[in-house]
């Protein structure tokens, strides 16, 4: 819980910010702001796999701690399955947004099917009760992300800093990420979730 709570933060932040990112990391040279968008663009979708991918690598070394390698292979064929299958359905309308929708959804499914096999195999866990706990940090670090982005548009950062240099993306980028993760912990802290005190 406390490894989904972290990692929804991440992909919330880098989604608000992600073209800040790619523009640091990539907008040099014949990079050009039309490479940013689409590279933007699906960074913002696989984000939506981070907690999912991060989850997995837990999740899986617990079946193999039970000498269990079919269950986690059996999840693993099924990622692949809706992968391919939400891939090919929306690779024609979002091009490689589609490929990396197919991505998360596999991820996301993998992981749901990992923690219901286990909530099965071991009774201090509860599907229900973890899914619940990754719904409220989902909702928390919605609502932080979503102020950012507000007040990152209001405040007229977004495209302005993208036009203006390397050294104001940056800027907009640590203050918005300073900004994010205080709201972030601040708003789970308020509403009573435990994994901002075990941080």
């Amino acid at each position: 819980r406390l490894l989904v709570f972290t990692t929804l933060g991440i992909a919330v932040l880098g989604i608000v910010l992600r073209r800040e990112a790619v523009s640091l990391l990539f907008g040099y040279g014949r990079f050009d702001d039309a490479a940013v968008e689409v590279t933007a663009g699906a960074l913002g979708i696989f984000l939506l796999g981070l907690p999912a991918h991060s989850g997995i690598a837990i999740l899986a070394r617990a079946f193999y701690a039970a000498q269990d390698t079919r269950t986690p292979m059996v999840g693993a064929v099924l990622a692949v399955l809706v992968n391919v299958a939400v891939s090919i359905a929306t690779v024609g309308e979002l091009g490689i947004r589609g490929l990396a929708l197919g991505i998360a959804a596999g991820a996301w499914l993998e992981v749901a099917f990992l923690v219901v096999r286990l909530g099965g195999a071991l009774p201090g866990l509860s599907a229900a009760r973890e899914a619940a706990g990754w719904l409220r940090s989902a909702a928390t670090a919605s609502v932080a992300g979503v102020a950012i982005w507000s007040a990152t548009v209001f405040l007229g950062w977004t495209g302005p800093a993208l036009a203006s240099g390397k050294a104001s993306v940056a800027l907009v980028a640590g203050v918005a990420t300073a900004a994010f993760v205080g709201l972030y912990v601040g708003l789970a802290t308020a509403a009573r979730q435990s994994e901002p005190a075990t941080i």
